[in-house]
């Protein structure tokens, strides 16, 4: 039987080739990490429109309005971005009202399914709805943007 000679690191060069090599690895992680840093900026920069967008200013840029009526009351809105913008807030109003708030879209029909009514309106990117009681006190509202 023949013994094998065991490993011995002897030669200097070749530590210093090895030390070389794992740093220039460590220089690689860097680089993709700041890459990858640098999409998730971007990406996060696309979704600054959504960051003025809060409570009322969510509603009336659902409603293509400058200000929201004044009785508006219970206010929740929620929203989401991927590619797509959905904006979608649940409210309370004045039924004298009302009116306002179905005043900046040209809803073309209005539907009425039982006690609710549902207000409709394809834009060119996206789409917009209402629905409500028929007493028009309660409605929940969402935009859809491409």
């Amino acid at each position: 039987m023949q013994r094998r000679p065991k490993a011995i690191r002897n030669n200097q060069a070749h530590d210093l080739l090895e030390f070389e090599g794992a740093s220039a690895g460590r220089e690689l992680k860097l680089r993709y990490g700041l890459i990858f840093l640098a999409g998730a900026a971007v990406f996060c920069e696309g979704l600054e429109p959504l960051g003025p967008h809060q409570g009322p200013d969510r509603l009336a840029f659902i409603l293509n309005i400058s200000q929201i009526p004044p009785s508006v009351r219970n206010l929740d809105c929620n929203a989401n971005a991927t590619t797509d913008v959905i904006v979608t807030c649940s409210f309370e109003i004045d039924p004298s009202e009302f009116d306002k708030v179905l005043s900046g879209w040209q809803f073309a029909d209005k539907e009425v399914l039982g006690k609710r009514a549902f207000y409709d309106l394809e834009a060119a990117d996206g789409y917009v709805w209402l629905m409500g009681n028929n007493e028009g006190t309660t409605v929940v509202a969402e935009r859809y943007e491409e």
